[in-house]
C-alpha cells in the first residue's frame, strides 16, 4: 500500500510526510560531524528506503506509528554502517520528547526504544583485513555485560525466512540490466572475488555479513544500487578500504543526466547526451585511474589542466606520414582515395588533431604530368577529403595539413615511386616546384571555403627555415600563407 498518514505519540493523525523523515535525518547527520553534501544524500537514501519499507511491509488497514517508523531509521543507518548518525538521530528525538514533558533528553537509546524494537548491532573495532569476527560476546571494554557482536546482534535482529537464508525472498532489481533475480549470496561473493580481489574464503565472510544487514531492512525489494552500499559498508567495517575502490561505481548524478537528455531549450546547440555521459564516465576513470592521485588533486584544484580525460580510450594527437602510401600509388586518384579511407579509419581512434606533414611534396610526385591550374585543381580536391560534412562534430578530430617550401632532409635525395611501386629518376628534391604550387593551392582553397563558410577547415601548418626566403617562390608561400591566416584565423 501507499503510507498515507501516520499516528503521533499523544494519539493525533497527521499525513505521512516522507521530507520531515530526511530533515530529521539530515540534521542528526550534520551533528554526526557527516559534510553537508554526504548528510543530504544520506537523508534521501534511508528517508527513501523507510518508505518503501512502510509500503511493502504494511497492510491498508494496519497502524504506522511513529515509533515504527523511528525504529526503520534506526535499523537502516545502523545496516548502512552509520552507527554515529543513528546514535545522533536518536539523542535528537529523546531532546525532543523530553521538551515535551515525554522522556527526559538524558534517557539512554536503548531505555528510549520499545520494548518490541528489533536488537541493533553495535558499534565496534573492525578486525584486521581477513579476520572472522568473534562470536564469544566480548565486551569491546568498560564495565557491564558485553554486547554482541555484529554479526550476532544482526542474526538475532533478522529472522530466517523459507530457505535458510535471513535474505531469501528479497527480489533484486537491476536498473543497469533492466532485469531481476532472487536474493544470491554466492553472486556477490563471486562478485567480490573477481572485481576486489578478495580470496573466496574472505569474500563469503564478506557476502553472509551483506546478506545479514539486507534482512535487517525487511524490504522484499532491493535495487542493486543498495546492494552496492551495504557492500562498501562491510568493506569498510573490516579494513578493505582499497578493496572497496574496486568495488566504486561510476556514473552521472539523475540530476545530471536529466539535464543532458532535456536540455534547455533557449538556445544554442547542446552535445548529444549520449557522448556527453560517456566522457563524463571516462573523466572519472581517469582521474581515479590513470593518473596518480597528487596529479588528480592538482587538475581538480585548478592548477594544472589535463585535456582530453573524456577521451582516454583514444590517442590525443597523432602525426601520419604520407610516405609509404605514396609509395604505393603513382595515380593521383588512388592516392587521394587510399588518403580518404586512411583518414576514416584514424580519425576514430584519435581525440584532438591528426597531422599530415609535408601534403604538398607526396600530392605533387604523384601529379608529374598536371600543369599549373590541374595541380591547384588536385590540391583543392586533397583538401575537401578532411571537410565536414554538415555541422561541426566536436568528436571528430582536427586535421592540419603541413606544407613545406623544401623537402625534409631524409626525402631530399629520395626516388619519388610510380604507379606499381616502381622507382623514377625524379627525386622529392626535384619535385619542389610543383609542391611549391600545390603548397599554394591549398592556401587558396582555405581561402575560398572560409569564405563560403565551410565548418571545421583544415589547418595549413607552414613549415619555414632559414631556406625559405632565398628564393622568391619560398617567400610567396610565406606571404601567401601570412595573408590567409589574416582573412581566417
Amino acid at each position: 500500500m501507499a503510507i498515507r498518514e501516520i499516528r503521533k505519540r499523544d494519539g493525533r493523525r497527521e499525513p505521512y510526510d516522507e521530507t520531515k523523515i530526511s530533515g530529521a535525518i539530515f540534521r542528526a547527520a550534520v551533528s554526526a560531524d557527516e559534510a553537508p553534501g554526504d548528510a543530504k544524500t544520506i537523508a534521501n537514501e534511508v528517508a527513501a528506503a523507510v518508505t518503501v519499507f512502510l509500503n511493502n511491509r504494511y497492510r491498508a488497514t494496519d497502524e504506522v506509528t511513529n515509533e515504527d517508523i523511528h525504529r526503520m531509521v534506526e535499523n537502516v543507518l545502523t545496516a548502512l554502517s552509520k552507527a554515529p548518525v543513528a546514535r545522533a538521530y536518536t539523542r535528537h528525538r529523546a531532546a525532543k520528547q523530553g521538551g515535551r514533558g515525554g522522556a527526559p533528553a538524558a534517557v539512554s537509546a536503548e531505555r528510549n526504544r520499545s520494548p518490541d524494537a528489533r536488537p541493533r548491532a553495535t558499534a565496534r573495532e573492525a578486525p584486521a583485513p581477513g579476520a572472522r569476527p568473534s562470536s564469544s560476546g566480548e565486551s569491546g571494554g568498560g564495565g557491564g555485560g558485553g554486547d554482541a557482536p555484529e554479526s550476532d546482534a544482526m542474526e538475532a535482529a533478522a529472522p530466517r525466512k523459507a530457505g535458510g537464508s535471513p535474505a531469501s525472498g528479497i527480489i533484486v532489481e537491476s536498473d543497469t540490466r533492466g532485469s531481476a533475480f532472487d536474493w544470491d549470496t554466492g553472486r556477490i561473493a563471486s562478485a567480490l572475488v573477481r572485481e576486489a580481489r578478495l580470496s573466496v574464503e574472505v569474500a563469503r565472510h564478506v557476502a553472509a555479513i551483506v546478506e545479514q544487514k539486507a534482512a535487517m531492512l525487511g524490504l522484499a525489494r532491493m535495487r542493486t544500487a543498495l546492494v552496492r552500499e551495504l557492500v562498501d559498508s562491510v568493506l569498510v567495517d573490516l579494513g578493505f578500504g582499497r578493496q572497496r575502490e574496486a568495488q566504486a561505481v561510476i556514473g552521472v548524478p539523475k540530476f545530471d543526466l536529466e539535464r543532458l537528455l532535456f536540455p534547455d531549450q533557449s538556445g544554442g546547440h547542446p552535445e548529444p547526451p549520449a557522448p556527453a555521459i560517456a566522457g563524463s564516465v571516462l573523466r572519472q576513470y581517469a582521474l581515479q585511474e590513470v593518473f596518480t592521485a597528487d596529479v588528480a588533486r592538482e587538475h581538480l584544484a585548478g592548477a594544472l589542466h589535463i585535456h582530453g580525460l573524456e577521451a582516454i580510450d583514444r590517442l590525443y594527437a597523432a602525426t601520419v606520414p604520407l610516405a609509404a602510401l605514396a609509395a604505393r600509388q603513382g595515380d593521383p586518384h588512388a592516392f587521394l582515395t587510399d588518403v580518404a579511407a586512411l583518414h576514416r579509419e584514424i580519425s576514430g581512434r584519435v581525440h584532438h588533431r591528426v597531422r599530415y606533414p609535408a601534403a604538398n611534396f607526396f600530392l605533387a610526385a604523384r601529379l608529374d604530368r598536371a600543369d599549373d591550374a590541374g595541380l591547384r585543381r588536385e590540391a583543392e580536391r586533397f583538401l575537401s577529403l578532411f571537410l565536414a560534412d554538415g555541422e561541426p562534430d566536436a568528436r571528430q578530430p582536427a586535421v592540419t595539413i603541413g606544407v613545406r617550401a623544401t623537402p625534409p632532409a631524409a626525402l631530399a635525395r629520395a626516388p619519388v615511386g610510380r604507379a606499381g611501386g616502381g622507382s623514377g629518376d625524379e627525386t622529392y628534391g626535384e619535385v619542389a616546384d610543383r609542391a611549391h604550387l600545390v603548397a599554394l593551392g591549398f592556401i587558396d582553397a582555405v581561402r575560398a571555403l572560409a569564405g563560403a563558410g565551410a565548418h571545421r577547415l583544415p589547418a595549413i601548418e607552414v613549415t619555414i627555415t632559414p631556406d625559405s626566403f632565398k628564393r622568391l617562390s619560398e617567400s610567396d608561400l610565406v606571404r601567401a600563407a601570412a595573408a590567409a591566416a589574416a582573412e581566417t584565423g
